[in-house]
């Protein structure tokens, strides 16, 4: 397996039911990559494999929403 240069953690979570849209889930997923910060992520997504994924990924999946975030941890 080919991983994303700077990629620490990779986490996919499937939507089992929507309080909002119950029975129209208008996603089947969550996808969350971290990487260390912004400049890692913008490496990983220029490198060769990078490049690659993001291709793939807009050739399979036509409803694509990408949020860059920061996480603030409330509860530990």
């Amino acid at each position: 397996m080919t991983i994303l240069p700077g990629l620490r953690k990779y986490r996919v979570s499937l939507v089992t039911g929507s309080t909002s849209h119950p029975g129209q889930e208008p996603w089947d997923g969550i996808a969350e990559l971290y990487f260390d910060d912004r400049a890692a992520l913008d490496a990983a997504w220029s490198s060769e494999v990078g490049r690659a994924a993001l291709a793939h990924s807009r050739e399979s999946h036509s409803d694509r929403l990408v949020l860059v975030t920061e996480e603030h941890e409330i509860i530990a």
